[in-house]
């Protein structure tokens, strides 16, 4: 027989296999062992029937990524590289595609309600890290996601980090590094003494720039240093764009990393929490954000008999003027003042009390200029799964930030509750 090996690992072996699905794989293997039928029991199945098994089987969905209560979690972990083409962390490198390819299943994974960045990496490669910095920015609009810094998300990794909704570390947790590198090697010494001697050959004046060979002309160090800035600037920009901190700000760490506490004084992170405590909260956030819409957005239906009926318009009026309440308070508050963009942040795109976001804001330094944002714009994002699409006309709008906000707010729902 042509599969005699295939067959003794099968027949007479004892298996540690489900019965229903030993069914299947001997229906898929029936043409290649001949085999004619499968007596379970009392019950003898023929060749035919074990194909149609085998035809018919559907594995269990496999998802790219853990999955825990509704949030998927996408590992970021070692050093960070452009199309390594691995799915998954493998040898100590992750690669952006890979978490690129999980990013966007998660986003359209009906399953997922939040995704949580698991990092611990020091960075890694330019190619390829603003492009998926860009897009978790964008995917933050349609589902939250939280940067997890468990111990370190440095340079490239805190570019990613950064563009999360949230970025939560322990006492020890390390982020930052908000700078370029570019290390050249001058072996022309060491070649020297060995009595070696390298000619380059090549077309083109700049072909052979930064070569190992020879020391590094004044000119072709100029030429780098220009590119470095050049990468740094767009760091820095990304940075202030995803944190709404002020570039002079960020220029001002030259690099540094901060740890804990200290690194939510400076803005680049928002909480300290020990590690394991991260998910059971993002978890409970996304709960209670989504009761909240729930009882915002369901519609009336009969209740049956046994049941009480509830009046939901009752609920609503409730709900909302405690979501009102809320993002009043915060800003409305005299922390919220020098921190509007944190502010309308915490109000509107968290689940935090009145209480926690103020005391927030509290550690975060003030800056000089205010936060001028277009509350409608923010209003008319999906992100805010409290407030309808509607906006203010713009010739009612007031003066102030925060009293746009508040009116757009009373204009959606109205003065009611």
């Amino acid at each position: 027989m042509k599969h005699t090996h295939l067959l003794s690992q099968i027949i007479n072996q004892p298996l540690l296999i489900e019965p229903s699905y030993a069914q299947v794989m001997l229906g898929a293997l029936s043409d290649r062992l001949v085999i004619e039928s499968l007596i379970n029991g009392d019950k003898q199945l023929s060749a035919t029937e074990l194909k149609q098994a085998a035809d018919e089987f559907e594995p269990r969905e496999h998802k790219l990524y853990q999955v825990n209560q509704g949030v998927a979690i996408i590992p970021v972990v070692g050093t960070l590289t452009h199309k390594y083409g691995h799915l998954d962390p493998y040898s100590g490198m992750t690669g952006y595609d890979g978490i690129q390819r999980k990013l966007a299943e998660a986003i359209n994974d009906p399953d997922i309600q939040g995704i949580l960045l698991d990092i611990n990496s020091p960075g890694g490669s330019v190619s390829g890290c603003f492009d998926l910095a860009d897009l978790i920015y964008q995917a933050r609009q349609y589902k939250p996601i939280w940067a997890l810094v468990d111990e370190q998300a440095c340079s490239a990794a805190y570019a990613l980090a950064s563009a999360a909704n949230e970025i939560i570390l322990p006492r020890t947790g390390m982020v930052g590094s908000i700078g370029v590198l570019l290390a050249h090697t001058d072996q022309s010494e060491l070649l020297a003494k060995e009595g070696i001697n390298v000619t380059l050959i090549h077309a083109g004046a700049h072909k052979a720039d930064g070569n190992p060979f020879e020391p590094l002309p004044n000119n072709v160090k100029a030429d780098l240093q220009s590119e470095i800035n050049d990468i740094y600037g767009l760091f820095i920009e990304t940075v202030s764009r995803h944190r709404q901190l002020d570039t002079e700000a960020i220029k001002n760490t030259e690099a540094k990393v901060f740890t804990g506490q200290a690194a939510i004084d400076v803005g680049l992170a928002d909480r300290v929490l020990p590690a394991h405590q991260v998910l059971p909260t993002f978890i409970q956030t996304l709960n209670s954000s989504t009761t909240l819409r729930t009882v915002m957005t369901a519609t009336h239906e009969p209740a049956s008999k046994a049941e009480a009926p509830i009046n939901l318009d009752v609920e609503k009026q409730a709900a909302v003027a405690e979501e009102r309440q809320r993002i009043q308070a915060i800003l409305t508050s005299d922390e919220a003042k020098g921190r509007e963009a944190t502010a309308q942040q915490l109000a509107l795109n968290t689940a935090m009390s009145a209480d926690e976001a103020i005391m927030l804001l509290k550690t975060i330094p003030q800056t000089t200029k205010a936060n001028t944002t277009d509350f409608t714009q923010v209003m008319n994002n999906d992100t805010h799964p409290n407030i309808d699409s509607e906006a203010v006309p713009a010739a009612e709008a007031p003066k102030t930030a925060i009293g746009q906000m508040l009116a757009d707010f009373n204009h959606v729902y109205g003065d009611k509750a």
